[in-house]
């Protein structure tokens, strides 16, 4: 893969993209309110999990090829401690490797199971897995592990491989979000913005919020990892150093 500028990582979805992922979110069973409910809490996960994550590059749209992904999951945690392997089998259907603690001191708080849909351009569902989000703390700064089985519909992540780790690919990727209520308008200035790749705008906020987002993503034995945070005190590197220490567990 190419590598590309950090600013045109995860190109920017145009606004019906984010409209189409609100209405499919909306209209999943039994999980309207709390989908609702995460992204007005905690709009780091759902608006991360709705397009960060998975908003992937723009020659990937085609039959048969995934080209966006939703997520949902409760808004109380699954797991307050570290899960055991046995449990994670038995709730996931895959065994990601989960460390209770980093060296740099970011700590296991709590996980939580829920699911992800990747979709084609037209917005039909190709493949659905199970997902577990982990957040950790290191006093007032967080850091979420993302796992999940990794697609088996033809894709590619978008962002620049900055390390090949035992033969894995470690792909960064940071970009600026404007989040911003579910009914806002944008102005000019925004799609200026849009277009410009300044912001990458995300809707379901209860104001409008910027913030720098980054994230670092491998593959390991078919399973997906990726280490996200916003506004984060870390960097580039130590989010390399934290993703080999996963992957040496």
């Amino acid at each position: 893969m190419d590598q590309k500028q950090w600013k045109k990582a995860f190109p920017e979805p145009p606004q019906s993209f984010h409209r189409k992922v609100e209405a499919t979110l909306a209209s999943l069973p039994q999980e309207k309110e709390k989908n609702i409910m995460r992204i007005k809490k905690r709009f780091a996960i759902p608006v991360i999990a709705l397009v960060a994550i998975v908003a992937l590059g723009t020659g990937l749209l085609g039959t048969g090829k995934i080209s966006s992904m939703i997520g949902s999951s409760s808004s109380s945690p699954t797991y307050t401690q570290l899960p055991t392997a046995a449990e994670l089998t038995e709730d996931l259907d895959f065994t990601p490797t989960i460390p209770q603690a980093f060296e740099n001191g970011y700590t296991f708080e709590n996980g939580t199971v829920g699911r992800e849909s990747g979709l084609d351009e037209n917005g039909n569902v190709l493949e659905k897995h199970k997902s577990l989000d982990c957040l950790y703390k290191n006093g007032g700064a967080e850091i979420y592990l993302n796992t999940a089985k990794a697609w088996s519909s033809p894709h590619e992540e978008d962002g620049i491989v900055v390390e090949t780790y035992h033969g894995m690919e470690l792909i960064y990727t940071a970009n600026t979000y404007k989040f911003v209520p579910a009914d806002y308008e944008m102005t000019a200035q925004d799609k200026d913005d849009e277009a410009s790749g300044k912001y990458i705008f995300s809707f379901g906020t209860d104001e409008i919020e910027i913030t720098e987002v980054q994230g670092l993503i491998w593959v390991q034995e078919g399973i997906s990892y990726h280490l996200f945070a916003s506004d984060s005190p870390l960097t580039q590197t130590d989010l390399v150093t934290m993703a080999k220490e996963v992957i040496d567990r």
